[in-house]
């Protein structure tokens, strides 16, 4: 594919880099072991780094913030979210369990990663009629409880209110549950033996398994922000995760544009390190004080576009808000447009992603410093070029994430590339 040319004030480009780093290693711990993420944004998407999206045909409706299409209803005799069957979801203990749930009615179960009716298989997370927590797995048996290992929560979360819930499973004997971030304590029950899984997927939003001899019964309330880790998550996680709900934090995004005829036509990449709810489209006439001018929702990644129809001023100024699911946002670069008539050089570089050979076009033969920067913000390489259609040779350079900043002075152009 090709990348068109983002505008951008050097000392800007240096802030940018740094601000990615860190935000890139905020998210390491609770993305590592991260099975399946679904935020509920319209879907059942996941945007853990499988892929493993769930199905529901569910009522969406506002979740405990208030943003619309964010959570799922269940009203006792609709759908459930069902997930695919996968071995990535059949996992073996230490194994971590993660939702937001507003239960209408008391004693149904959440979270299930082998939902088998009337049958004890793999481990599954609710809450019981008392509104104590339950946090089970089973070796296979009939429902009893000499064919599961349990705890149940010495707390409890009353029904027709959101709350968080996380459970943590080491081993048959030792298990945490978390009620709002507060370790809700225990007693452990059932003699059942190691956990066993069938041929059945995981299934989210439904009744006890003791009460489906029949098939699957929906729980009567709503479910937001399903997690599910293959390892146990420490306390300190667990916190982070309850403050934190963007358990992949959205990183700034990339943001280019260009005159196309009498409008400005704007470009950005769908963010990558965890999707988000959208994108908030700022525009400015002095590079200070800027207007929001659209709202673009997540497309859960791809390429994306903005045409602005009203452009007006001979010199204009854009940036993007990446809006993450606590509500927060994230800024882009600011990408600064001249009127046609006023316009510098343009670049574009291909292939994007590359090996040793780069290719970079330009609208003017005029002598152009090229540079490329690492993401620390580190100058890589440095050069002259004024042929069209030139071919940078770059054997040397270590695979990675890059920005070829073409020109020079206060508003060079540059463009994310990525090394092979």
């Amino acid at each position: 594919m090709r990348l068109s040319f983002t505008r951008i004030r050097l000392p800007l480009l240096l802030l940018f880099l740094t601000c990615l780093s860190v935000q890139v290693s905020f998210s390491q711990s609770l993305s590592t072991g991260l099975v399946f993420f679904l935020p509920i944004t319209g879907n059942a998407n996941d945007i853990g780094p499988n892929g493993l999206h769930g199905i529901s045909t569910g009522q969406l409706v506002p979740d405990r913030l208030g943003v619309s299409n964010s959570a799922y209803y269940f009203n006792g005799s609709g759908p459930i979210i069902q997930m695919p069957f996968s071995s990535l979801i059949q996992i073996p203990l230490p194994l971590t369990i993660s939702f937001y749930a507003n239960f209408q009615v008391l004693g149904n179960t959440a979270f299930a990663n082998c939902a088998n009716p009337s049958l004890y298989y793999g481990v599954w997370m609710g809450t019981g009629v008392d509104g104590k927590v339950h946090l089970d797995f089973g070796d296979g048996g009939t429902t009893s409880s000499g064919f599961r290992k349990s705890k149940n929560s010495t707390l409890s979360a009353g029904a027709g209110a959101w709350h968080h819930y996380v459970g943590v499973i080491r081993s048959a004997t030792d298990m945490d549950i978390y009620i709002d971030c507060v370790n809700a304590g225990g007693v452990y029950s059932g003699s059942g033996g190691a956990m066993t899984y069938s041929a059945q997927p995981a299934r989210m939003g439904y009744s006890s398994v003791a009460s489906m001899p029949s098939g699957f019964i929906p729980m009567t309330g709503y479910l937001d922000e399903i997690g599910f880790w293959r390892r146990a998550l420490s306390p300190s996680e667990v916190l982070q995760l309850c403050n934190n709900p963007v358990i992949l934090a959205a990183e700034p995004c990339v943001l280019s544009g260009a005159w196309e005829g009498e409008d400005v036509e704007l470009q950005w990449a769908g963010n990558t390190n965890g999707e988000c709810r959208g994108y908030e489209v700022l525009r400015s006439e002095n590079g200070i004080d800027f207007d929001q001018i659209a709202f673009i929702p997540s497309a859960q990644g791809g390429e994306y576009q903005f045409l602005d129809p009203t452009p007006d001023g001979q010199t204009l100024y854009y940036q993007l808000h990446t809006i993450d699911y606590n509500g927060e946002s994230i800024g882009s670069n600011v990408v600064t447009l001249k009127a046609p008539e006023t316009q510098s050089t343009q670049a574009t570089a291909f292939p994007i992603p590359f090996h040793d050979h780069l290719t970079l076009k330009l609208d003017d033969k005029a002598p152009v410093l090229v540079s490329i920067w690492n993401q620390s913000g580190f100058l890589v390489h440095q050069g002259y070029t004024n042929a069209e259609g030139q071919v940078l040779e770059l054997p040397d350079l270590a695979s990675g994430i890059y920005f070829l900043v073409v020109g020079e002075g206060e508003i060079p152009q540059m463009i994310k590339i990525v090394k092979q």
